[in-house]
């Protein structure tokens, strides 16, 4: 369920994120040369705070999520497509 969770609240920043707003530059030690250029999604920790996460990592993250939870999401639809059981569904795997 955390995978899910954290899948939609990735899904979330993609969704809202502002291009202009969220680029990041960071610079060489005499603030010469720029070393790095990128865009950040922004996102909800458990506790409340708002963290920033670079948007490739965050990406990366998010496919690998998906690829670990849609078996299941298909197995629950499965279980939902069959006649009713008396076994129910389990959300807590």
């Amino acid at each position: 369920m955390q995978k899910l969770h954290r899948l939609l609240s990735v899904r979330n920043a993609f969704a809202h994120i502002d291009l202009s707003e969220n680029k990041r530059v960071v610079f060489d030690e005499n603030n010469a040369l720029k070393k790095n250029v990128f865009i950040v999604t922004e996102s909800l920790s458990a506790d409340g705070r708002l963290k920033e996460e670079n948007r490739e990592d965050t990406y990366i993250e998010a496919f690998d999520i998906t690829k670990m939870v849609c078996p299941k999401l298909k197995a629950i639809r499965d279980k939902l497509d069959q006649p009713s059981t008396s076994k129910g569904l389990n959300f807590t795997e």
